[in-house]
C-alpha cells in the first residue's frame, strides 16, 4: 500500500512539472525577450544574473530563451 502511494505521488509530481513547463512555454514572450539564436561572443559562459536567469552558453546565447524556444508550440518547427 505504501509503495502505491509513493508511485501516485511521483505521477502527480511529474504531471505538475509538465504543466509548469507547458505554462512556461506559453508565457515565453513574457519571461524573456532575448533572441535564442543571437550570439554574443563577448559574453560567453556568463553565470546567471538579472538579464539572464539561467546564464549564457558557450556562444553567449541566453539559456532560458533557448529552453523556452524549444518547448514553445510556436517555436522551432524543424524538430531537429
Amino acid at each position: 500500500m505504501r509503495s502505491r502511494r509513493r508511485g501516485a505521488r511521483a505521477v502527480r509530481a511529474g504531471a505538475a512539472g509538465l504543466v509548469l513547463l507547458a505554462l512556461a512555454a506559453v508565457a515565453a514572450p513574457l519571461l524573456t525577450s532575448a533572441d535564442p539564436y543571437a550570439p554574443a561572443l563577448g559574453e560567453r559562459l556568463r553565470p546567471p544574473g538579472p538579464g539572464h536567469p539561467l546564464g549564457q552558453d558557450a556562444l553567449g546565447r541566453d539559456v532560458l530563451a533557448r529552453i523556452l524556444e524549444r518547448v514553445s508550440p510556436v517555436g522551432h518547427q524543424g524538430g531537429g
